[in-house]
């Protein structure tokens, strides 16, 4: 009887050892996974908002920041001249988001759907050449030999100026929006969630403007 109490406590024992090892490794294996298993966590949705919010105000470089890697939006290098500008500014202003209700637990983080509204640019600057030739031909019927170079040219700047006003008139007269939608992934590491820069996400919020 003795011998059998003192296999079973063996047992007992080792069965201890083995749920002891198997909560350490669900533990250790628990600290990337935790936050999505289950349903989704409210911090993933809330960063995402986040980083929408960020790109919405104009402030690219808090966005990046909430981004995994924090990646160069290229921010640095938007649009100079005053008609490129205006056109980038327009794009900010038109941006509006909506957020799914909740986000859905995926095989790396969670995936969040998204429905960006902005600025239609493809439109608008298909537009864009039509409306500088017009302005071009109204300052030519002035006949104001002041707007031509040496040779025979318009002055860079009298083309700056005509630019600008057919961004005007542009922003003004052809501001169509459009309608993505999205799928934001986010990864949580580093004891936090990340929204990852997807190209998709990248090229939605940064106008691809020159000049």
């Amino acid at each position: 009887m003795n011998g059998m109490n003192r296999r079973l406590s063996g047992v007992l024992w080792l069965l201890g050892i083995g749920i002891a090892a198997a909560g350490i490794v669900l533990a250790f294996l628990g600290i990337g996974a935790e936050p999505v298993m289950g349903e989704p966590p409210r911090q993933a949705r809330e960063q995402a908002a986040t980083v929408l919010d960020a790109v919405l105000a104009g402030d690219y470089e808090t966005a990046a920041r909430g981004m995994y890697g924090c990646p160069d939006l290229g921010v640095d290098r938007a649009p100079e001249t005053p008609a490129g500008a205006l056109l980038w500014d327009a794009f900010v202003e038109s941006l509006d988001y909506e957020l799914a209700e909740s986000c859905q637990a995926g095989e790396n983080g969670v995936t969040q759907e998204v429905r960006l509204t902005c600025l239609d640019l493809s439109a608008v600057t298909g537009q864009l050449q039509r409306r500088l030739n017009e302005a071009l031909e109204e300052r030519e019927a002035r006949e104001d030999p002041g707007i031509y170079d040496e040779n025979g040219r318009f002055l860079q700047e009298v083309v700056d100026q005509a630019m600008y006003q057919a961004a005007q008139e542009c922003v003004a007269l052809d501001a169509v929006t459009k309608t993505l939608e999205l799928q934001l992934e986010l990864t949580y590491a580093d004891g936090r969630w990340w929204v990852m820069p997807e190209e998709d996400l990248l090229q939605a919020i940064v106008p691809a403007l020159e000049g």
